[in-house]
């Protein structure tokens, strides 16, 4: 097992879901649109859009791989191989759920998603447990911007193998993880991914109990690419009532997918601002009756832009 905090190849495939025996599936992937054997195969069900699912079953209490769980993904199923690993083809990405049925003693579990569409999506090491779901995982993602620890938006959380979107104070909750997840301290309970930064592994030092658990503040690396913004946003905008700048009106910023990030207010020159990763937007404004909105694409971290002008 890697050192804690060590991200090492081994680290990297398991994290990806990805083993000798999974590459190969991944192979045959590109030969045949149905999986047949190799940690299960994707069985009927509603129609996809070439999106992708893989991971690798484990049991919170020892940290073994799980042989023969199945798992179901937008009527999409698979049955995990001898290496706990699991590869699903052509899923619908606006699946939000996945059901993981492993066999006794474990208990079946319902994972929330958050899936990117026409790539393959790694859950990374997804944990059953013989006692229940009833803990969370609460923390706080930043980076290192200009000198200072800025919160970032919109990264995806993955642990145990539920998905969560960060909101954009960085701040993400899990809930109905296993009852003792984090068995081995040495191996990564999930990862952190967002555009333009390196991946994340999330380690913790404790055994995951009922209630609330915190991870405290997890620090991704600087972004990937030129100079980080100096600036403490990327994107930003102004509104205006009448023609005119106008200070407290409500602004909501959302993701493609129509989670809603964060909430702001305009400032007395009518301006508000975001920080989030990479990705389209919706920023909505509302004044007493009046409401507008505008999209905004932000293709990097490190290239701060100005939304379109929100008149109501």
């Amino acid at each position: 097992m890697p050192v804690s905090g060590q991200y090492t190849y081994d680290t990297a495939f398991r994290l990806a879901g990805v083993g000798k025996h999974a590459l190969r599936c991944l192979m045959l992937l590109a030969l045949s649109a149905l999986l047949t054997g190799c940690g299960g195969g994707g069985g009927g069900g509603t129609s996809g859009d070439g999106t992708g699912v893989s991971g690798i079953v484990l049991r919170a209490e020892n940290n073994a791989v799980v042989v023969g769980a199945t798992i179901n993904v937008g009527g999409k199923q698979g049955t995990t191989g001898n290496d706990g690993s699991f590869s699903l083809s052509n899923v619908n990405s606006a699946a939000t759920t996945a059901t993981l049925t492993p066999p006794s003693p474990g208990k079946p579990r319902t994972l929330t998603l958050s899936l990117t569409p026409k790539v393959i999506n790694n859950l990374g090491n997804i944990y059953t447990s013989d006692t229940g779901y009833t803990a969370s995982a609460t923390g706080t993602v930043v980076a290192p911007i200009s000198g200072t620890q800025q919160p970032v938006g919109n990264a995806t959380v993955t642990i145990a193998g539920t998905q969560v979107k960060t909101q954009t104070t960085g701040a993400f909750q899990i809930d109905n993880l296993p009852i003792g997840l984090g068995a081995d301290l040495n191996t990564a309970i999930g990862v952190i991914t967002a555009p333009n930064f390196d991946p994340k592994p999330i380690f913790t030092q404790y055994v995951f109990a009922t209630g609330i658990n915190s991870l405290g503040t997890l620090v991704l690396g600087a972004p990937v690419g030129t100079t980080p913004p100096t600036a403490p946003y990327t994107i930003t905008g102004t509104v205006t009532v009448k023609g005119a700048a106008t200070a407290g009106v409500a602004v909501l910023i959302s993701n493609a997918s129509g989670q809603q990030l964060g909430a702001a207010n305009t400032d007395i020159n009518g301006n508000y601002s975001f920080w989030v990763v990479a990705g389209t937007y919706t920023i909505e404004a509302s004044y007493g009756t009046s409401t507008g909105s505008v999209t905004a694409v932000l293709k990097s971290p490190d290239m701060p832009i100005t939304a379109s002008t929100i008149a109501l």
